[in-house]
């Protein structure tokens, strides 16, 4: 992999500052109670999040200020905005305690040494597509049920983060397409199939929380 040595170089950087950009507007409609756009520009985020992963690939470039600026702008994006998402549409102290540990566990996971095959813990994008996904769709999230996710993502256990973790092939292809088409989805879709969309991201969130789960339980 190259190093920052062309401007080219910069364009997984200049994407990840969009996607950071892109957060804060949406914690900003979140605040102004527009829920609805807060939750399309979300997942507008984590497609900015594939799209600079997938430019760094192509242009073969990685280096430290871009691991240290992505690693800072899920922080915000997937801990801060979604835990302030949760706070203003629960209402109260308990629930916005119970959601600042979202926070609380993406700092933790910042101590931890990052592998390129797997996430040590439930990924940080699963909790946050669960508030933002049930808050679209006017649903409150259990705070036992929130506390509960945040918690496995501070356990240990391997999710697949490659598609060589995975076995490559059709499997790495079709988790590949889930993961761009369906948070795209959710930007420009229209209002009535706009539902649909996220209970489907909903449900690929929680599955791909309890597989592994399921799977180290029975081993």
């Amino acid at each position: 992999m190259r190093a920052l040595s062309s401007p080219i170089n910069l364009l997984p950087h200049i994407l990840t500052v969009l996607g950071l950009i892109i957060s804060f507007e949406s914690m900003y409609l979140a605040g102004i109670g527009d829920t609805q756009t807060s939750v399309r520009l979300f997942f507008l985020y984590l497609f900015f999040d594939c799209l600079d992963g997938a430019m760094a690939r192509v242009i073969k470039v990685e280096s430290e200020i871009g691991e240290l600026l992505d690693r800072f702008a899920d922080r915000i994006a997937q801990c801060v905005c979604p835990a302030l998402l949760y706070s203003l549409f629960a209402g109260g102290f308990f629930h916005s305690l119970v959601s600042s540990l979202l926070v609380v566990a993406g700092l933790i996971r910042l101590t931890m040494p990052k592998e390129t095959e797997f996430f040590r813990g439930l990924p940080l994008f699963v909790p946050a597509i669960c508030i933002e996904a049930t808050v679209y769709l006017g649903w409150q999230l259990p705070w036992p049920l929130l506390l509960f996710i945040i918690s496995l993502t501070l356990v240990p256990l391997p999710y697949p983060r490659s598609g060589e973790a995975i076995g490559g092939g059709g499997l790495k292809n079709v988790l590949s397409a889930v993961r761009v088409v369906l948070p795209i989805l959710a930007v420009i879709s229209p209002e009535p199939l706009e539902g649909w969309i996220m209970r489907a991201l909903l449900l690929t969130a929680i599955g791909f929380g309890i597989w592994p789960l399921l799977y180290h339980l029975k081993s």
